[in-house]
């Protein structure tokens, strides 16, 4: 007995067909929103990578008729050598007293202090090997001794809560040491929130 083999013909049914059309649809969509939103990130973190350096603008002077507000590190020359120092510039109490008012105050203590050969309250030498020393041996000098003591007492006395106007002022000869610098600014962040700024300015000779 022969059997027949019966052949059909099998087409694509359109419910099938359109299943597959959505899940393409689908899928490209998510496709093209996921590369176009690492393609925003990408550009939104080259912005973000991009930052200003800082600039060094105009020196910035403080004149001296002007009034001295707050403690002030001056770092000068002793006369015509290449020696220098640092005077401790107070303040007055009722903010009348100016900068080369206060100046004067400084080398007069200086002056008294050389005569008796003693080591003047507001102003000390600054040692011209200070940059050979080691740590231990620099901070045991009569400067970092005058520059600690200054803020330490300066703050126990103005300081009384955090603020934004409290601060320390340096003024500097151009080409002073960054250890001296750097010393100061050290003193003033042990004081955390009370000493939130440091001023540096330039001399004018």
């Amino acid at each position: 007995m022969a059997f027949k083999k019966n052949y059909e013909k099998k087409s694509l049914s359109l419910p099938g067909m359109i299943d597959i059309i959505f899940l393409l649809l689908i899928f490209a969509l998510v496709t093209l929103s996921t590369s176009q939103s690492g393609v925003d990130t990408k550009k939104r973190g080259a912005q973000h990578d991009r930052f200003q350096l800082p600039n060094i603008g105009q020196a910035e002077t403080f004149e001296s008729d002007q009034v001295l507000r707050t403690l002030l590190f001056q770092v000068e020359y002793v006369d015509s050598t290449n020696q220098k120092r640092l005077l401790v510039l107070w303040p007055d109490v009722k903010d009348s007293l100016t900068l080369n008012d206060a100046r004067i105050n400084a080398l007069k203590d200086w002056d008294e202090s050389m005569k008796n050969k003693m080591n003047p309250k507001s102003a000390a030498l600054i040692p011209s090997d200070y940059l050979s020393l080691g740590k231990r041996d620099f901070e045991k000098t009569w400067l970092c001794s005058l520059i600690r003591n200054s803020i330490k007492k300066y703050t126990e006395d103005n300081f009384f809560q955090p603020s934004l106007s409290n601060r320390i002022e340096i003024r500097a000869v151009k080409d002073t040491e960054f250890r001296l610098v750097n010393y100061i600014m050290t003193e003033c962040g042990k004081y955390d929130k009370l000493i939130p700024r440091c001023v540096f300015r330039t001399v004018v000779e």
